[in-house]
Protein backbone atom coordinates (compact mmCIF):
# COMPACT_ATOMS: atom_id res chain seq x y z
CA UNK A 1 0.00 0.00 0.00
CA UNK A 2 2.72 2.49 0.91
CA UNK A 3 4.46 1.96 -2.44
CA UNK A 4 1.26 2.84 -4.28
CA UNK A 5 0.86 6.01 -2.21
CA UNK A 6 4.46 7.04 -2.94
CA UNK A 7 3.94 6.51 -6.67
CA UNK A 8 0.78 8.65 -6.57
CA UNK A 9 2.63 11.41 -4.70
CA UNK A 10 5.45 11.36 -7.27
CA UNK A 11 2.94 11.58 -10.12
CA UNK A 12 1.22 14.56 -8.51
CA UNK A 13 4.56 16.33 -7.94
CA UNK A 14 5.56 15.75 -11.58
CA UNK A 15 2.27 17.25 -12.75
CA UNK A 16 2.77 20.32 -10.53
CA UNK A 17 6.20 21.20 -11.93
CA UNK A 18 5.93 23.67 -14.77
CA UNK A 19 8.56 23.87 -17.45
CA UNK A 20 10.00 27.33 -17.95
CA UNK A 21 9.79 26.97 -21.73
CA UNK A 22 6.02 26.51 -21.47
CA UNK A 23 5.63 29.94 -19.86
CA UNK A 24 7.69 31.77 -22.46
CA UNK A 25 6.00 33.13 -25.54
CA UNK A 26 7.19 32.15 -29.03
CA UNK A 27 9.57 35.07 -29.61
CA UNK A 28 10.63 35.38 -25.96
CA UNK A 29 14.05 34.31 -24.66
CA UNK A 30 15.75 34.09 -21.28
CA UNK A 31 18.07 37.01 -20.69
CA UNK A 32 19.29 36.35 -17.14
CA UNK A 33 18.76 34.08 -14.14
CA UNK A 34 19.24 35.02 -10.49
CA UNK A 35 18.75 33.28 -7.18
CA UNK A 36 17.51 35.68 -4.53
CA UNK A 37 16.46 35.49 -0.90
CA UNK A 38 13.48 37.79 -0.46
CA UNK A 39 12.73 39.17 2.99
CA UNK A 40 8.98 39.08 3.67
CA UNK A 41 9.06 40.27 7.29
CA UNK A 42 7.13 43.44 6.49
CA UNK A 43 4.09 41.27 5.76
CA UNK A 44 3.83 40.76 9.54
CA UNK A 45 2.86 44.44 9.86
CA UNK A 46 -0.42 43.69 8.07
CA UNK A 47 -3.50 42.51 10.00
CA UNK A 48 -3.62 38.76 10.77
CA UNK A 49 -6.08 37.87 8.03
CA UNK A 50 -4.20 39.70 5.27
CA UNK A 51 -0.62 38.59 5.86
CA UNK A 52 -0.11 35.98 3.12
CA UNK A 53 -1.84 38.22 0.60
CA UNK A 54 0.47 41.05 1.66
CA UNK A 55 3.49 38.72 1.36
CA UNK A 56 2.64 37.96 -2.29
CA UNK A 57 2.29 41.67 -3.07
CA UNK A 58 5.57 42.35 -1.26
CA UNK A 59 7.34 39.60 -3.21
CA UNK A 60 6.17 41.01 -6.54
CA UNK A 61 7.08 44.55 -5.52
CA UNK A 62 10.61 43.62 -4.39
CA UNK A 63 11.33 41.49 -7.47
CA UNK A 64 10.11 44.34 -9.66
CA UNK A 65 12.40 46.77 -7.85
CA UNK A 66 15.50 44.54 -7.92
CA UNK A 67 15.16 43.42 -11.54
CA UNK A 68 13.76 46.68 -12.99
CA UNK A 69 11.10 44.80 -14.95
CA UNK A 70 7.56 45.98 -15.64
CA UNK A 71 5.80 42.63 -15.14
CA UNK A 72 6.30 39.88 -12.53
CA UNK A 73 4.82 36.39 -12.73
CA UNK A 74 4.88 34.21 -9.61
CA UNK A 75 4.77 30.44 -10.11
CA UNK A 76 2.15 28.32 -8.43
CA UNK A 77 4.84 26.53 -6.42
CA UNK A 78 6.05 29.78 -4.79
CA UNK A 79 2.46 30.82 -4.14
CA UNK A 80 1.75 27.51 -2.41
CA UNK A 81 4.93 27.86 -0.34
CA UNK A 82 3.78 31.23 1.00
CA UNK A 83 0.22 30.03 1.67
CA UNK A 84 1.32 26.65 3.11
CA UNK A 85 0.82 27.67 6.76
CA UNK A 86 -2.32 29.65 6.05
CA UNK A 87 -3.20 33.30 5.78
CA UNK A 88 -1.92 34.23 9.26
CA UNK A 89 1.65 32.87 9.15
CA UNK A 90 3.56 33.44 5.90
CA UNK A 91 7.31 32.72 5.96
CA UNK A 92 9.59 35.60 6.91
CA UNK A 93 12.06 34.78 4.10
CA UNK A 94 11.81 32.84 0.87
CA UNK A 95 14.51 31.76 -1.57
CA UNK A 96 13.48 32.12 -5.21
CA UNK A 97 14.92 31.80 -8.69
CA UNK A 98 14.13 34.82 -10.85
CA UNK A 99 14.30 34.52 -14.63
CA UNK A 100 14.42 37.73 -16.62
CA UNK A 101 13.19 37.62 -20.21
CA UNK A 102 13.77 39.98 -23.12
CA UNK A 103 10.13 41.20 -22.98
CA UNK A 104 10.55 43.04 -19.65
CA UNK A 105 9.05 40.17 -17.67
CA UNK A 106 10.38 38.46 -14.52
CA UNK A 107 9.32 34.89 -13.77
CA UNK A 108 9.63 33.80 -10.11
CA UNK A 109 10.21 30.11 -9.30
CA UNK A 110 11.17 28.23 -6.15
CA UNK A 111 14.95 27.84 -5.76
Amino acid sequence: MSEEKELKKEKIEEEKTVKIEDLLEEDETIKEERIMTINLRNAKKAPLYKRSKKAIKLLKELVKRFTKQKEVWVSQEVNEKIWKRGIKKPPSKIKVKVIITNKERALVFSA
